[in-house]
């Protein structure tokens, strides 16, 4: 829809007089939209959506979205979904419903500054693949200026099996 927007910085739009109720589709909605600075979605309907592939892949300017109303309790892909965020900061997805999702791979690579983060809520039991670039079964997280890297590894990586279905990020450090 706006896929590959490279020029459009200000999106405005009263999602709720947009209806996207019937989309089952989101994949690459706004992917490489890279000049837009902030996204509010709050009403947004993702209630029948199955696939957010990539949906902000690419949106490198990224430094405000509001995702907290997703409905995300159809969704099974999520693969790529804010790689390459580059200036998140924050993003709350305490809400997310994740119990259908079976692919979460990338999902939040290249967010080089993003320090808060709560997945406590996240259930990955369905998830058989949380690849990283490297094809490692772990998800990549950044902090800091310096790209400075904190891996969290969820898996049994001898068995190859997915073992911890659910955790909790806060500030990448917190307990």
């Amino acid at each position: 829809m706006f896929y590959n927007c490279q020029d459009l910085s200000d999106l405005t739009i009263n999602w709720s007089n947009f209806d996207t109720s019937r989309v089952t589709n989101m994949g690459g909605m706004f992917q490489n939209c890279s000049s837009l600075t902030e996204l509010d979605l709050t009403d947004f309907d993702t209630s029948n959506s199955t696939s957010m592939f990539a949906l902000f892949s690419g949106c490198s300017s990224l430094r405000s979205l509001d995702v907290s109303s997703f409905d995300t309790h159809e969704v099974v892909n999520m693969d790529s979904m804010f790689y390459d965020c580059e200036k998140l900061t924050s993003l709350d997805v305490s809400s997310f419903d994740t119990h259908e999702v079976t692919s979460m791979s990338s999902m939040f690579s290249s967010c080089f500054v993003l320090t808060d983060l709560d997945l406590s809520r996240f259930d990955t039991s369905e998830v058989v693949n949380m690849a990283s670039e490297q094809k490692e079964k772990l998800i990549r997280f950044y902090k800091g200026t310096e790209g400075e890297e904190i891996v969290i590894k969820l898996v049994d990586l001898a068995e190859n099996v997915l073992r911890t279905q659910k955790f909790r990020i806060s500030g990448f450090l917190d307990p």
